[in-house]
């Protein structure tokens, strides 16, 4: 039986080794060869299987971090506009102070009421979009989790079905 070097190559040459020794068991009239030659195959499908698996993990982990990043600078872009709109309601304010020195008390507290209901609300809309971001990011963590669980299965599989080929030859 060939060794691999470890499962840094694709089951399509396990598959291939796997088909021929099957070939080989069958032409020979040796049923344990045949048999060898499906397990090699079965590892070879295994090996896929978990290839495509940490790969699928590994884009959906991705995916996680960037809907994060992106939700991240949503709610900094969120932040920085209620920031400058209130530095603009406060130039606005002081201008109708100089302006209407008559109504100065009055202006400036409708000016602060409306500025600090404003950064409230843009606050509590930041909180929310970082909340939703934390909340959509574990959600693809654990999704990731799952598809690294299956992987490490689909590896333990294929270490079992190496062994047992090993056994057989």
């Amino acid at each position: 039986m060939a060794e691999s070097s470890g499962h840094d190559h694709s089951g399509t040459v396990e598959r291939i080794v796997g088909r021929a020794k099957e070939f080989l068991g069958d032409l020979l009239g040796r049923l344990d060869l045949h048999n060898e030659g499906q397990l090699q195959r079965a590892l070879g499908d295994a090996i896929d299987h978990a290839g495509r698996a940490r790969e699928q993990a590994r884009r959906e982990r991705q995916a996680a971090e960037a809907a994060a990043r992106k939700e991240r600078l949503e709610a900094e872009k969120t932040r920085l506009q209620a920031e400058a709109e209130d530095q603009a309601a406060l130039e606005d304010a002081e201008r109708s102070r100089r302006q209407e020195e008559a109504e100065v008390s009055a202006a400036a507290a409708a000016a602060k009421a409306e500025v600090t209901g404003g950064a409230r609300r843009a606050e509590a809309a930041a909180d929310e979009l970082e909340r939703r971001a934390v909340e959509e990011r574990a959600a693809a963590e654990a999704t990731a989790g799952s598809l690294r669980e299956e992987a490490a299965r689909e590896e333990r599989i294929a270490e079992t079905i190496e062994e047992r080929k090993q056994q057989w030859s």
